[in-house]
């Protein structure tokens, strides 16, 4: 979809600065570079509902056993199949895990990122495997 308008508008400014003999590669160039925009902007998203759906799941399961543990110890007198109380506790822990991991650039913080060196270098093992 931008191949159109990045060859209306890119080709007339780099007709004049790219020497002659490479003009004929400008329309290949700007299609490769729109598709290129295109992947990242795709793969961005894909972080992002991924980070989404984690958080989503997290804070249900993490909500789920706080509330199973406060009322095995008597804190919490709602009955076991409220599910209204751990939705809400669920969602609440969603927006601040998914906000957590937008503010650290959905990659992990200092301490974390050397002692969980090992495990990133699999995951971007299997990024590339699947996306090629």
């Amino acid at each position: 979809m931008l191949d159109r308008p990045a060859l209306r508008y890119a080709l007339p400014v780099l007709t004049h600065t790219v020497p002659a003999e490479y003009h004929r590669w400008l329309p290949t160039a700007v299609r490769t570079a729109c598709k290129a925009v295109a992947v990242m902007i795709a793969w961005s998203l894909a972080v992002a509902i991924a980070a989404f759906q984690s958080a989503l799941r997290g804070g249900l399961l993490c909500s789920r056993a706080l509330l199973r543990w406060a009322r095995g110890k008597g804190f919490v007198d709602a009955a076991a199949d409220d599910s209204t109380l751990e939705e809400g506790l669920g969602y609440a822990l969603c927006l601040l895990g998914f906000y957590t991991q937008f503010a650290w650039g959905f990659s992990l913080p200092f301490p974390f990122n050397i002692v969980l060196f090992p495990f990133t270098i699999v995951e971007w093992y299997i990024r590339w495997s699947v996306a090629s």
